[in-house]
């Protein structure tokens, strides 16, 4: 699958595909130590409502908002760019 993904630049609402063979943890707040809402599977199209900073995974310390109000480190999101492409929280 090519990545994917909306601009907030352009008005439509980014997203990009889950990649994480283990499935990615879905939080509460934009942390590892937040409690876990759901661990969405791999291959999966997420829309990113906002993008904020958080705990570092990876050295990345960027995480995105998803519409369902959780939170997902942005280092297994595949979006086609290496950088914040949402509003900012």
């Amino acid at each position: 699958m090519a990545p994917i993904c909306g601009s907030a630049v352009s008005g439509t609402a980014p997203f990009g595909v889950v990649r994480a063979s283990a499935g990615l943890r879905e939080h509460t707040q934009p942390s590892t130590s937040a409690p876990v809402i759901t661990t969405i599977a791999n291959d999966t199209v997420v829309m990113i409502d906002c993008q904020t900073n958080g705990s570092s995974v990876n050295g990345n310390t960027l995480w995105d908002k998803l519409f369902d109000n959780g939170f997902v480190t942005d280092v297994f999101v595949l979006t086609g760019a290496d950088s914040q492409i949402a509003f900012s929280c």
